[in-house]
């Protein structure tokens, strides 16, 4: 089976959030959601030079996850810009990619145009007051490449949780995988991080492997345990979102008490199974009370 062959994700116009969870989002299959966000900075808004001029003097760690433990590779915003811009490498980076930058603490000057939030990821229960944070809350992750640049290997995202990828500027392609592939992934590649794009036709002949190309405005829902992976052909500006609910806690759970044994796991597990219950009960009713609330 050729690339062309993959399967596209579906796409819809625009839904409103409650109608998106009793539908699509609780089906757990990837979905576009086209003008997601019409009151963002979108499209020809963004540029280089915008981007520059904004927040250039900024430093950022370049093509480096949020939990990435190593040591971070900093560099100025604008010199990173500039490599972009001209096709040249940075360093060991043939093409650099700007990625998982916290927008609210490292480019606190485009928080305005990635307002208001995505509707999608509320209620995040992952803010609740009773909840330990493992991400900040409200993380809005920001990602920037030019042609030939990537997401380095095929993934899912941490903590069990959902993601919202959002397209600014250019376009950005995406190839899904759902977690039920992922002995097979095994078995063919050995581990799924090691899956590539552009191998033997066969190698993905009885794989169930989807595909999307997004556009300024569109929205990518990822549902928990979905194996994904990210290229681009052009300049490409998008930003990100996590959340965990109701559809997804059990993973979220797994994911955080994963290390526990014994007796320290099953209090933990009693105490998450009482927070579910309160947290479904503050969402039916409308109560914001059980959230920590933040800008």
């Amino acid at each position: 089976m050729t690339q062309d062959q993959w399967q596209e994700v579906k796409r819809i116009p625009r839904l409103e959030q409650a109608a998106f969870w009793s539908t699509l989002g609780a089906e757990g299959h990837p979905v576009v959601l086209e003008q997601s966000v019409p009151g963002w900075r979108q499209g020809t808004d963004w540029s280089i030079n915008y981007l520059r001029e904004k927040a250039g003097h900024q430093v950022v760690s370049l093509d480096r996850g949020y939990f990435d433990e190593t040591v971070p590779e900093t560099y100025p915003l604008s010199q990173i810009l500039d490599a972009i811009e001209s096709g040249a490498p940075l360093a060991d980076h043939e093409h650099p990619y700007l990625r998982n930058i916290d927008v609210h603490r490292d480019l606190p000057e485009l928080v305005a145009d990635v307002s208001p939030r995505l509707v999608y990821v509320e209620p995040n229960w992952m803010t609740a007051r009773f909840l330990k944070r493992h991400v900040p809350d409200g993380l809005v992750e920001f990602f920037i490449g030019g042609a030939g640049s990537a997401f380095p290997k095929l993934h899912f995202d941490t903590h069990g949780t959902h993601a919202f990828i959002t397209q600014l500027h250019g376009t950005k392609h995406i190839v899904a995988i759902p977690p039920t592939e992922t002995a097979a992934l095994e078995r063919i590649f050995g581990h799924p991080e090691k899956f590539k794009l552009g191998g033997d036709a066969a190698l993905y002949e009885n794989l169930n492997i989807s595909k999307t190309t997004l556009r300024s405005g569109d929205t990518l829902f990822v549902p928990n345990g979905w194996w994904h992976l990210t290229y681009m052909t052009e300049l490409s500006i998008s930003v990100s979102s996590n959340c965990v609910n109701g559809s997804n806690w059990d993973a979220y759970v797994e994911s955080v008490t994963r290390h526990n044994r014994g007796l320290k796991k099953q209090i933990k597990l009693i105490y998450y199974r009482i927070i579910r219950r309160l947290l479904a009960a503050s969402d039916s009713a409308g109560f914001g009370l059980l959230y920590r609330h933040y800008e």
